[in-house]
């Protein structure tokens, strides 16, 4: 298993009606997107650190010993009696100090605390005791004893859900655990890796949502009004039962559900008590409150609770469920986000734990007498920072990883399912094919024939899932496409822009109106960020950018009234940059208003088709090479340097001196005999040559400040063509020099 993607219906098959033409960034320039960085362990950070926190489940009790004369200061968690998640303004909990032995009285699994009397945050010290629910394991035995048909391993089905993680990005990312895929590849489980595993929507809750209830549509289930508050969202279960963990609670499952964060992002849709035997999660509203946790996307440290990364406890917490109801079927659900941030680097964090999790967790699945059916998955790809900026980008947001691993007792058990789930891996997979999976494998747990699934599965076929399928029961056609899949035109991997002929848009036509107000619209931005951007002198380091001409127009129909379009044209102020705009127009809310990506692009009323729709600039991308001069002096100031034009050097020297001259001062300023190159002329001097900087050295102002040279004819020197013209005591009257010329820049 590697990051391949050479899909290829065998020989006289049709050609797959969904192959998408990008999987996403190429190697190279995920290399440059994504520049490997290195975390240390959480316990470097406290190398000092000795537990001093203890819950003992056993005698109900907490207990702390601290060294020295302070006996430390502790905050209890919320109970697991008749638990429900919270958001971080509920968690209200108090710190108290330690004077002895504290008594538990609502089932409480974790504390957090510290042995530092001067801390008020930042608690070093935690624990996560998981404690099972006797009425939980009675409640799936009497199932068992009633309806068990035949004597069957116990199964534990697995979602672990990793935020924000692309198939390209697992294997980029994650070399360690993807190790491991393939070592479980052996006599006890089989791992199946889903090439073409697309969402279905832009968030956790349009993803993820999807797989309890079965459906695509998802209903914020709260108070819109009071979004983002706990009076905002629905108490209790909002899916009223209707949910898979609710049909597999009733067939006999105990259930966990848990989210390595605080926040609403699947809740708002399900309510704050699903319907499941235990919760976790509660502990990050606490961490958040009290031990420096922070799991927002714009938050860029490593995110540590004590000596651990934070989702070693909802890990351990799993371990732990397995092995306590051991004599019982289990699902469980759990939602780790290392990789919810913006860089992209911080999922590395995840990879050495979450190598040893599989290979332990598994090995004492199997140690345990029971089976497992684990999928792996990313709810979308990372949709922040650069994300939006690039189709290969989009692509990787719109394909997430997807990796099944199976006990091979299981699949025996299911004709034919190593053949179509190696058939389906190249096809193209949604998010209600794991809902209907999951049934399937519940049915397959309980021990039903062959005939009598295939009858269920008819059934659930008909009443509600007539385009999913069970991935090691149907094989995925060749003819499946998006809308087969109910996954909307926009988040489509596959879905082909078709192209607009140039002369619709060079008439007066409407499309030609409609293409050029949308360009109107995308220059505006552009010079809002850069030539007129508040953030800098007006007009001072960027120039404002005007059409020059339409190269291509590609056109998808979203839906009946809601179109997207990708824009290529180039500029009058600079004469090699292309842009590649992406945008939409219509009616969906989703696309045009409700979007919280802070990349994404304001909207603008516009008028087509005699309607009032809005239109959305998604993503912008400048397609020419652009290093240099100008991106170095862009990014000093902050500025996007794909989408600045930059003034001329004299005319920024004006305004930011000290920047002009630091750039100056790096390299060292050397004049070139015409006939040698400049990377002889360097390395003479046992320098290197820097090629990117002869737009800063290689003009008439360079050449007056920092040389001694008067006058002198400047012409095609050192192999490239330049501009001739003579140096005069008035640089001004100098046709400025392109690419080449007297001067080497030397580093």
């Amino acid at each position: 298993m590697d990051d391949d993607y050479r899909i290829k219906p065998f020989e006289g098959d049709p050609e797959l009606l969904c192959l998408p033409t990008v999987f996403g960034y190429d190697n190279a320039t995920a290399n440059e997107v994504f520049k490997w960085k290195t975390y240390p362990k959480c316990s470097k950070l406290f190398p000092e650190f000795t537990q001093a926190l203890f819950l003992d489940t056993k005698n109900n009790v907490l207990r702390m010993n601290c060294s020295g004369s302070f006996k430390g200061k502790y905050v209890l968690g919320t109970s697991s009696f008749n638990e429900s998640f919270i958001l971080e303004d509920a968690f209200n909990n108090k710190v108290k100090t330690y004077k002895g032995p504290v008594k538990l009285k609502a089932g409480e699994e974790w504390a957090l605390g510290t042995c530092n009397p001067n801390k008020d945050n930042y608690f070093e010290q935690i624990q996560y005791k998981f404690r099972k629910k006797p009425q939980a394991e009675s409640r799936a035995l009497s199932y068992q004893r009633q309806t068990q048909k035949t004597e069957q391993k116990k199964l534990v089905i697995l979602l672990l859900t990793i935020d924000s993680v692309s198939r390209r990005h697992f294997f980029r990312k994650l070399p360690e655990s993807v190790r491991t895929l393939n070592h479980l590849n052996n006599e006890t489980y089989q791992v199946f890796d889903f090439k073409i595993h697309n969402v279905i929507g832009d968030n956790s809750g349009a993803n993820q949502v999807p797989v309890f209830q079965g459906s695509r549509q998802v209903v914020y289930a709260g108070n819109k009004d009071l979004d983002g508050t706990t009076e905002g969202l629905y108490h209790g279960d909002a899916l009223k039962g209707t949910s898979l963990v609710s049909y597999l609670k009733d067939r006999g499952y105990v259930s966990l559900m848990g989210f390595e964060f605080c926040q609403k992002y699947v809740l708002e849709y399900m309510g704050d008590k699903p319907d499941v035997d235990h919760l976790v999660g509660n502990l990050f509203c606490g961490a958040r409150k009290y031990g420096g946790f922070n799991f927002e996307k714009s938050a860029l440290g490593q995110r540590c609770l004590g000596p651990k990364m934070s989702h070693y406890y909802p890990l351990e917490y799993i371990k732990d469920f397995t092995k306590g109801y051991s004599k019982a079927n289990q699902f469980i659900y759990m939602h780790l986000t290392a990789g919810h941030e913006a860089t992209g680097n911080h999922i590395q964090t995840l990879d050495e734990d979450l190598s040893e999790f599989l290979e332990s967790y598994l090995s004492a699945v199997k140690d345990l007498g029971m089976e497992a059916a684990v999928f792996l998955h990313g709810d979308h790809g990372m949709r922040y920072g650069e994300w939006y900026k690039s189709e290969p980008a989009f692509q990787e947001h719109r394909l997430p990883a997807l990796f099944f691993i199976g006990s091979k007792s299981l699949l025996d058990r299911v004709s034919g399912s190593y053949d179509t789930l190696d058939h389906n891996t190249e096809r193209l997979v949604s998010k209600l094919d794991i809902h209907l999976t999951i049934k399937h494998l519940a049915g397959v747990s309980l021990g039903y024939t062959e005939d009598e699934l295939g009858s269920f599965y008819y059934n659930w076929k008909v009443n509600s899932l007539r385009n999913s399928v069970s991935l090691l029961f149907e094989k995925i056609t060749n003819f499946r496409d998006c809308l087969d899949a109910m996954v909307p035109n926009y988040w489509c991997s596959c879905a082909n822009m078709n192209v607009v002929q140039k002369s619709l848009y060079n008439t007066t036509s409407k499309v030609s109106r409609l293409i050029h107000q949308l360009l109107d619209y995308v220059l505006l931005t552009i010079n809002e960020q850069t030539h007129t951007n508040p953030k800098l002198p007006y007009n001072s380091l960027c120039q404002k950018v005007t059409l020059k001409e339409i190269l291509n127009v590609y056109a998808q129909r979203i839906t009946f009234q809601d179109e997207s379009f990708k824009i290529e044209f180039s500029i009058n102020e600079h004469p090699r940059a292309r842009f590649e705009a992406y945008l939409v127009i219509g009616t969906i809310k989703k696309l045009l208003e409700e979007r919280d990506d802070a990349d994404a692009y304001d909207p603008i009323p516009i008028v087509y088709n005699n309607q009032r729709v809005k239109a959305r600039l998604m993503f912008l991308k400048r397609l020419d090479k652009y290093e240099g001069i100008c991106e170095d002096l862009s990014v000093a100031l902050k500025v996007n340097p794909s989408l600045c034009i930059c003034n001329s050097v004299p005319h920024i020297d004006k305004v930011y001196p000290k920047l002009i001259q630091k750039l100056y001062s790096d390299f060292k300023v050397v004049l070139s005999h015409q006939e040698t190159t400049c990377e002889e002329t360097c390395s003479s001097r046992n320098m290197h040559c820097e090629a990117r900087y002869a737009e800063l050295l290689n003009n008439c102002y360079s050449l007056k400040q920092h040389t001694n040279v008067q006058d002198c004819v400047l012409g095609t020197f050192l192999g490239f063509k330049g501009k001739v013209g003579i140096l005069t005591n008035n640089y001004k009257d100098f046709c400025q020099v392109e690419e080449a010329g007297l001067v080497c820049p030397c580093k």
